[in-house]
């Protein structure tokens, strides 16, 4: 069995240092120690197995967070009461709750905004991709359980693995094929949770070209 992901490393080395993080209820927001107003990127973990340390303190999430503020952004981890792929009413309206508030934040252009799905949480963003409010700039999604939706009006980042088990590849193949406006970044060797599990070349060229498909987005 793989290790929990509270204890698994994550592909890129990274630290804190150089910006702050502001410890609110329900998510942790890592910003730049700086005036300038940034856009802002929510990632939104899927359904937690077993006890532990929350997902906001797991490395893969921390180590994306300081990917994105080294790249000029605000990172918001949402800390979700998320037991289930099937359960999605609960963790929806968290992260309606988390979304507004973290737009809110000092430092934050909350006109600017991509939501970042990983697992079953890419569940919780059918509902944007659908019908895309004024201010979200894209989504990205990375080995995702993708939302069943009817159409797909906004601009997509996903990432997909070789090594995907073959209901979730359904979910992402369904997707896909109603939009010409994704860009794939795809791991032919990667297995779910790659970012954690295969450290190699391919897993961390995969995670810097998702934060960097995520700032064009944004910029």
């Amino acid at each position: 069995m793989p290790p929990h992901p509270a204890e698994a490393e994550f592909v890129i080395a990274t630290d804190a240092a150089g910006f702050d993080v502001r410890r609110r209820s329900a998510y942790d927001l890592g910003i730049a120690a700086s005036d300038a107003i940034l856009p802002l990127v929510v990632l939104v973990h899927g359904p937690v197995r077993g006890g532990g340390p929350r997902p906001r303190e797991w490395p893969v999430y921390q180590g994306y967070g300081s990917l994105l503020t080294r790249a000029g952004l605000a990172a918001a981890v949402a800390d979700l009461d998320f037991t289930s792929v099937e359960a999605l009413s609960k963790p929806t309206a968290q992260l309606d709750e988390i979304v507004d508030a973290a737009r809110s934040e000092p430092g934050v252009d909350g006109e600017k905004v991509v939501i970042w799905g990983f697992s079953g949480g890419a569940r919780l963003v059918g509902r944007w991709i659908e019908e895309p409010p004024c201010w979200l700039r894209g989504i990205s999604l990375t080995y995702p359980v993708a939302a069943p939706v009817s159409r797909v009006q906004v601009p997509i980042v996903l990432t997909r693995v070789g090594l995907e088990r073959p209901a979730i590849e359904a979910t992402v193949e369904r997707l896909l094929a109603l939009t010409t406006h994704a860009e794939v970044i795809n791991v032919p060797n990667g297995h779910h949770g790659f970012d954690t599990l295969d450290h190699n070349d391919e897993s961390r060229r995969a995670v810097t070209s998702a934060v960097a498909a995520v700032t064009r987005l944004l910029s």
